[in-house]
């Protein structure tokens, strides 16, 4: 693994070499500029997007993983443009289509947990999905439901 992220800046200057080689190297450079101008359009479109649905979930005091997740991911394959290269401009791409996000997120984590959150004093926001009782959560696992007490409070470290 940390062979490929040491070999990762080479490859992408391989694929952009080898670009320039069968396009030219104008088209290759115009091909770069025009990846980095989409990549800052599309997050800046995706952060103004990812502002106005933050803002009504907070009015109705909804979460939704599966949208911030798809939120997250479009924002990251923005990023994935920025960068040049066409290794990176292919993860994007992979990224920004949706049966395929979908897929990626199911993969590395369950993405379609919706839950309702409620202000704690001193605390912030906690997030409660499928709230049954004070101090009880229901989860999903596989075919079967499992009941998970969460006790909170509050501790000192003193060394």
């Amino acid at each position: 693994m940390q062979l490929l992220i040491i070999l990762f800046p080479f490859l992408e200057l391989f694929s952009l070499i080898e670009l320039g080689d069968s396009i030219g190297s104008v088209n290759a450079i115009l091909y770069v500029i025009a990846t980095i101008f989409l990549g800052i359009t599309l997050l800046k479109r995706q952060g103004i997007s990812v502002l106005q649905r933050a803002q009504e979930m907070n009015s109705g005091g909804w979460i939704s993983s599966r949208w911030l997740l798809d939120d997250m991911a479009i924002g990251f394959a923005a990023m994935l443009l920025i960068i040049p290269g066409l290794i990176t401009d292919t993860m994007a791409l992979i990224l920004m289509i949706a049966p395929l996000r979908r897929i990626l997120s199911r993969k590395f984590g369950d993405a379609n947990e919706t839950g309702r959150y409620s202000q704690q004093t001193n605390q912030g926001y906690q997030a409660d999905t499928n709230r049954t009782s004070r101090g009880q959560t229901n989860r999903k696992a596989g075919s079967h439901t499992e009941s998970i007490t969460i006790i909170e409070g509050e501790y000192e470290r003193k060394d």
